[in-house]
């Protein structure tokens, strides 16, 4: 049945009208080496501000559907960024089509051109060693699927075209459109002028943030664009983005952020574990908390190869030895999942065999 008082609304009504303005401060737990996607990851979420990608979250579905709170996303939740649309025209064959009219941020050597589809094949290019003058891929992008991405070609100013060797839809969809630096696309001007844009100085996107300011082992702050071309997709009429600033504080030390984080000189700090988090509510229950899920199960690798674990026999009565809901319930509060996993987490639901469906013998195990 449908409650007629909710008739008309959206989930988000709920959480009341975007404001504009301010400052947004968020923890960074290392330093910040470099600038260019082309080089060892660093901190992805710190790119995305002047950087975009392909694709990106769909902020108007529901939470209860997907919250987006794991790093890894369903093809079927992702919507186009700098893409418009997509589809495969064979197999392994994947077609990107991109938005018209967005442009790179007003700044030399860009100069607030428009972006196009040959500044999409310039990035992978560079980064995989596909052609275009780059032959060897970055010996710092290990992306577990790129090796199948054999080449990329622009058919005309908004198209892209991806082969592969693979047919896997969803192996592809999740590679070609994650969420890791590899994935944000730099300015092919900027790198030709200066041979990357590893410095801070020469970081250029289309984001809706410009990179105004870094000092080492300090801080790093972004600022509005105020011609970006984005708008949020709840509230069509509102240009985004809705803050003033970001700014990076680089605290490696937990102690120390979680003292920053109750003192409220900062907003936002991830990774904390699941005892500091239960500390935090304790001292700050205003402070709000979001648990995020595991993509995958952790496990204790040992060598089945040397004596006694070559015997199975040892290593179920290993497994059998481990009281795993005592451990979760009392060590970890009862703030994580007491039960094994296949190789994915449980709260991938359909991706592997849950729990509850085991056999008991294996249970036992």
């Amino acid at each position: 049945m449908v409650n007629k008082a909710e008739t008309g609304r959206k989930w988000w009504d709920k959480l009341g009208k975007p404001q504009y303005g301010g400052e947004m401060v968020i923890r960074a737990n290392k330093n910040i080496t470099n600038f260019d996607p082309y080089f060892s990851e660093t901190l992805t979420s710190i790119y995305g501000g002047w950087m975009e990608r392909l694709v990106s979250d769909d902020w108007t579905l529901n939470p209860a559907v997907w919250d987006y709170t794991m790093a890894w996303h369903p093809a079927k939740y992702m919507k186009g960024q700098l893409a418009e649309s997509w589809e495969f025209t064979d197999q392994s064959t994947h077609v990107v089509h991109l938005r018209k009219g967005i442009h790179w941020q007003n700044i030399p050597p860009a100069n607030g051109r428009e972006f196009i589809a040959d500044d999409v094949v310039f990035h992978f290019n560079r980064l995989f060693g596909l052609g275009g003058g780059f032959n060897k891929p970055s010996p710092f992008r290990k992306e577990i699927g790129f090796q199948d991405l054999l080449s990329v070609s622009a058919v005309d100013k908004y198209t892209v075209v991806f082969k592969w060797k693979t047919t896997n839809y969803e192996f592809i969809m999740e590679t070609l459109h994650g969420v890791m630096q590899g994935q944000c696309l730099e300015n092919p001007d900027a790198v030709k002028k200066w041979g990357d844009v590893r410095d801070w100085h020469h970081a250029i996107g289309t984001g809706p943030f410009f990179l105004q300011d870094f000092v080492f082992d300090g801080s790093a702050t972004l600022v509005r664009n105020p011609d970006y071309w984005g708008v949020d997709e709840r509230y069509p009429q509102n240009k985004l983005p809705y803050v003033d600033s970001i700014k990076y504080l680089i605290i490696p030390d937990d102690a120390v952020a979680l003292a920053a984080m109750r003192a409220g000189k900062i907003d936002i700090m991830t990774g904390v574990s699941a005892l500091d988090a239960q500390a935090m509510r304790k001292t700050n229950p205003e402070i709000l908390q979001t648990r995020n899920e595991g993509t995958q199960a952790l496990t204790i690798q040992i060598k089945n190869d040397k004596a006694p674990f070559n015997d199975i026999r040892v290593r179920k009565a290993m497994q059998m030895a481990i009281d795993l809901p005592a451990i979760a319930k009392d060590y970890y509060h009862g703030l994580v999942d007491p039960y094994p996993s296949t190789i994915t987490s449980r709260s991938l639901k359909g991706w592997g065999f849950p729990y509850d469906e085991w056999p008991q013998e294996l249970k036992d195990e």
